[in-house]
């Protein structure tokens, strides 16, 4: 097995490490174990069994990643450098569509968010408002009766006619309160 690396002409200290062809003479090679035995064998089928009208390949070669990236090299050199082209056109065009679309779909929900948060503010302010009113009403009611109830038993108290628990009882206040008035 011999390994070369791609060297610059001009800059031959400039040696390409990331791109090598390995040379593997397959009668010298000698595998030593099982193992090695079937992945010569792998490669020997996929020398002699890959070409342009294989359609599909067998399940065990895609099993060993050395033979399935050989075979994505494979196929994609099958294509013209206009059909690559067209392919990488057609998959920038996916992800620019791809990106639009999220990038609306991100605006919008931005937006929707803002305007529920106004709409929730304004509604519950509505609410809070009607609430406060609908309480305050309540309040006067409340506050207007015991008024009333309090001015009643001064001058019952005043006429001198009842007791105090007859006034209590009648007007719904306390004995307290009925002594605390003049």
């Amino acid at each position: 097995m011999q390994e070369f690396y791609i060297i610059n002409k001009k800059h031959t200290a400039d040696i390409h490490r990331d791109l090598s062809l390995i040379f593997i003479e397959l009668k010298k090679y000698k595998p030593l174990d099982r193992g090695s035995r079937a992945i010569k064998e792998l490669w020997l089928r996929f020398l002699t069994e890959i070409n342009e009208q294989t359609e599909k390949v067998d399940a065990v070669m895609l099993e060993n990643p050395e033979i399935s990236q050989a075979l994505e090299i494979v196929e994609r050199s099958a294509y013209s450098d206009g059909d690559l082209y067209a392919y990488e056109d057609y998959l920038l065009e996916l992800m620019t569509q791809h990106n639009s679309v999220e990038s609306a779909r991100s605006e919008g929900e931005t937006k929707g968010r803002a305007e529920g948060e106004k709409i929730g503010i304004e509604q519950g302010r509505a609410e809070g408002i009607e609430q406060g009113r609908t309480e305050g009403e309540k309040l006067g009611i409340e506050k207007g009766e015991k008024q009333k109830a309090i001015e009643m038993a001064r001058k019952l108290k005043l006429k001198g006619i009842m007791s105090d628990e007859e006034i209590a009882e009648i007007t719904g206040l306390t004995k307290d309160e009925i002594l605390t008035l003049t």
